[in-house]
């Protein structure tokens, strides 16, 4: 039992004469050590703010506004396509491409756009629910989905490779009974 208070005595002993370390101390490296003693001026990238003085949040670039593009159905953009609210017959433009869709197709089935125009299009549901859509994958922003008695409309721009591009009704169903179409893009 001495032996055994004799040993924690040293080891208390031992404790109060080694020196303890801050805990700052303690983390840093010796790369992180300062050179010298003394204040440390702050980096141009990273001033300090007196004391009491507001900091102001770093500015916020904002991203470039899309570029929009003027259309019959007004303006949109190019990369990002959307399909309009529901329009009534005397809002639809006399220069929009004017498709009916029906559960036996698409009237017209097709319909000729110049390579790189901008196209405005026109679907109007006539019997059913329906959803007009480009078989192309450089279309697939391109889409209209309306309801039976509705017209609605999209802006999009012709792709620059003239041909044949194939659209259809994306209803389950609905392509396999023949709604579907083309538009032939020409120079």
């Amino acid at each position: 039992m001495i032996v055994v208070v004799v040993v924690l005595l040293l080891v208390l002993w031992a404790a109060s004469i080694t020196p303890t370390k801050k805990p700052s101390e303690e983390t840093q490296t010796p790369s992180e050590t300062p050179a010298a003693e003394g204040p440390v001026a702050p980096t141009p990238e990273a001033p300090t703010p007196e004391e009491g003085a507001a900091v102001e949040p770093a500015p916020v670039e904002e991203p470039p506004a899309p570029e929009m593009v003027e259309s019959p159905l007004g303006e949109f953009n190019p990369e990002t396509p959307h399909q309009t609210g529901p329009l009534a017959e005397e809002e639809v433009p006399e220069e929009a491409i004017k498709l009916r869709a029906t559960t036996t197709g698409f009237e017209p089935s097709e319909f000729s756009v110049k390579a790189g125009s901008v196209v405005s299009l026109t679907v109007t549901g006539v019997d059913a629910t329906h959803v007009f859509k480009f078989e192309d994958p450089s279309l697939a922003n391109v889409a209209v989905g309306v309801a039976n008695g509705e017209t609605r409309g999209i802006s999009f721009v012709a792709p620059d490779k003239p041909g044949d591009y194939a659209f259809y009704c994306d209803v389950p169903g609905h392509r396999a009974r023949g709604e579907e179409g083309v538009m032939h893009v020409t120079r």
